[in-house]
């Protein structure tokens, strides 16, 4: 998607609330209020306007990426106005440049999402037996040599290295047996960890909240045995490189069925969903909302198409697509309807 305005998970979140989603047939998306929008908007800038904020790594009143597209710019305009003067930050700068501040909400929406993530990845991992975190001082060392390299730049690394020691004090003894004092022990470590997470934030006055750097560093510590002991496994990593290889070649072979002489319809090859994107999507052209180059709307609505897949969803529409399936020759796959 580079060529056509990128793709950036958190814009696709945007997008899908503001005009993918359905509420009612007068509305595109949710029809959600100003104050709903700004707080998911997690990295409140476009990314020909993203700029570097001189901040401490751990001050989240600022995103360091970009979160919306263009093509939401009407929606992104009328989020980050502020509201009365309220807890909203305004949406441009003196410059001209998007302001990348947060609302309140969205620090806390943000803090909150890593929380669940680290905490319920953790639970499960060391369950499944992948994180050993009766025997973390075992591989402490391999541990830092990974890390490292990922966080030294931007990061205070003795803070770091002190969040792991600390963190220790929270591990069990033993490995999983699946036995009722297991899983009491994991119900409490879970629950202590969250509340110390939950205490860590700080509201400075009704616009603005702050996350205690220490529970960061632990946060961050979590984050980074997911990677090393999880995400970062080679059976994974090759597994992931099918993956990426599946969403491209979808990605190519549904534009290759486009044809444009069947416009406004987009293609009657593709499947329903898509072609109502397509000419949504024409539509928002024709009102003047936002102006799509050919090119650049027919890989847009295949974007979203993919992104509304499940993985079973997106691996039968592959295969079918491909002719790699010849096992399941029912017309009435996953992504039918």
């Amino acid at each position: 998607m580079n060529p056509y305005g990128g793709f950036e998970g958190n814009a696709q979140s945007f997008r899908v609330v503001t005009k993918l989603a359905v509420r009612a047939g007068m509305y595109d998306g949710l029809d959600l209020t100003r104050p709903t929008l700004n707080a998911i908007l997690k990295y409140p800038c476009y990314r020909e306007t993203k700029h570097k904020a001189q901040t401490e790594w751990h001050d989240r009143s600022h995103g360091h990426k970009w979160g919306v597209y263009r093509s939401e710019a009407c929606d992104f305009t009328f989020a980050r106005e502020s509201i009365d003067g309220g807890d909203n930050a305004p949406g441009i700068t003196c410059d001209g440049r998007c302001s990348q501040v947060r609302s309140a909400a969205a620090v806390l929406m943000d803090w909150a999402d890593d929380i669940s993530y680290i905490t319920h990845d953790v639970y499960d991992y060391f369950r499944a037996g992948l994180m050993p975190l009766n025997a973390l001082g075992d591989s402490k060392s391999k541990f830092f040599e990974f890390a490292r390299p990922r966080l030294e730049k931007h990061s205070n690394w003795q803070e770091f290295k002190k969040a792991y020691d600390a963190l220790l004090e929270y591990m069990p003894e033993r490995t999983w047996g699946n036995t009722r004092d297991d899983r009491v022990w994991l119900y409490d470590w879970m629950n202590k960890l969250i509340t110390r997470f939950n205490n860590a934030v700080e509201v400075r006055s009704p616009s603005m909240v702050s996350v205690r750097p220490e529970e960061q560093y632990i946060a961050e510590v979590l984050k980074q045995l997911t990677f090393f002991h999880v995400i970062e496994r080679p059976k994974l990593a090759l597994a992931q490189e099918g993956q990426k290889k599946i969403i491209g070649e979808l990605f190519d072979e549904l534009l290759r069925a486009h044809d444009p002489s069947d416009d406004p319809i987009g293609s009657r090859k593709w499947p329903v969903l898509l072609q109502d994107f397509y000419q949504r999507m024409e539509r928002e052209s024709e009102t003047g909302d936002y102006l799509w180059a050919d090119d650049e709307r027919s890989s847009r609505a295949v974007c979203d198409y993919i992104c509304l897949l499940t993985e079973d969803q997106a691996v039968d529409l592959y295969q079918r697509m491909t002719g790699r399936s010849v096992s399941q020759g029912s017309i009435f796959g996953a992504w039918f309807d």
